[in-house]
């Protein structure tokens, strides 16, 4: 590693630049390596910058703040796996620092990574935490969804110099059903209901249960408990929008009103409730058995 002090022999350097190269020469296995990466991408040697921050952090794994600036550094690159990849392997907790996060929400955007952004986004916007590109991306996304706010993100960066290459969104592998002719159904109805639609109307993450279509269907039937539950999820999500505060009030004071003149007992309000829900179960399982095109018997 002393082999990178070579670059910064021909470099006019101040006494306190000076005092670092030596501090990294008394001790080149330290942690003083972050220093010289610094001197090194000042001086222009971004590359070489980019190989001693990489020998320092598989050093240092836990060294925090390296791992950050290594990351920050594949960002500014355009190597977004990478980017990820220095992030996730990461042997402490990284969910505190705000600009790891930052950086993985953005990273995220790019790959098309939708629930891994979902939930850092949820993260920082709880607090406020944006920097000024995270609220570009989070105005774009409230207006356009995730892939209006992809493209835009990604048309921004290659504007600032920063090649990226878009590729398509996964998409999750499902099975495909096999022909009629030849598919064996003596195991169809071993699977519990629960287990095929797992969290589908419990889930608090991005669900299409989960939105204020639903939520707004829910209230014009007079479900109000449930049109509640979602309304405050969504406001948990997106706790500046006014519209949510203000359905989370209305309907509130809807739901305690109806809660006050029924004259049901709780045992017979909580079977009334899984009823809805199994309602909703029953609905997802048809909408499911359309879909392989069964004969109408």
């Amino acid at each position: 590693m002393i082999a990178f002090l070579t670059l910064l022999n021909d470099v006019p350097l101040t006494k306190g630049d000076q005092q670092l190269v030596e501090n990294f020469r008394a001790d080149p296995e330290g942690r003083g390596f972050l220093s010289i990466v610094e001197l090194l991408n000042s001086c222009s040697y971004h590359d070489e910058a980019l190989e001693l921050l990489q020998i320092g952090l598989a050093n240092h794994p836990q060294f925090t703040a390296a791992r950050v600036i290594l990351a920050k550094e594949f960002f500014n690159r355009g190597m977004i796996e990478e980017t990820l990849a220095v992030l996730d392997q990461s042997p402490t907790n990284l969910q505190e620092n705000i600009l790891a996060q930052k950086i993985k929400l953005k990273a995220l955007l790019i790959i098309g990574n939708e629930h891994g952004f979902n939930k850092v986004f949820a993260l920082l916007s709880k607090d406020n935490l944006f920097d000024e590109q995270c609220l570009a991306i989070a105005h774009c996304y409230h207006l356009e969804g995730f892939a209006g706010a992809r493209q835009f993100f990604v048309d921004k960066l290659r504007n600032q110099g920063i090649v990226v290459t878009l590729s398509q969104p996964p998409v999750e592998k499902t099975e495909q059903p096999a022909p009629l002719a030849c598919q064996d159904f003596s195991d169809y109805w071993i699977m519990s209901i629960d287990e095929i639609f797992v969290n589908s109307c419990q889930s608090s993450g991005n669900t299409t249960l989960e939105t204020k279509t639903m939520a707004q269907i829910y209230e014009d039937q007079g479900h109000y408990s449930a049109a509640l539950a979602i309304y405050r999820r969504l406001l948990a999500n997106f706790p500046q929008t006014a519209f949510y505060r203000h359905k989370v009030m209305e309907v509130s004071q809807l739901s305690q009103k109806q809660q006050q003149d029924t004259l049901l007992d709780p045992a017979t309000i909580n079977r009334l409730e899984q009823l809805d829900q199994l309602d909703i179960r029953i609905s997802s399982c048809r909408n499911f058995l359309e879909k392989l095109h069964f004969p109408q018997l």
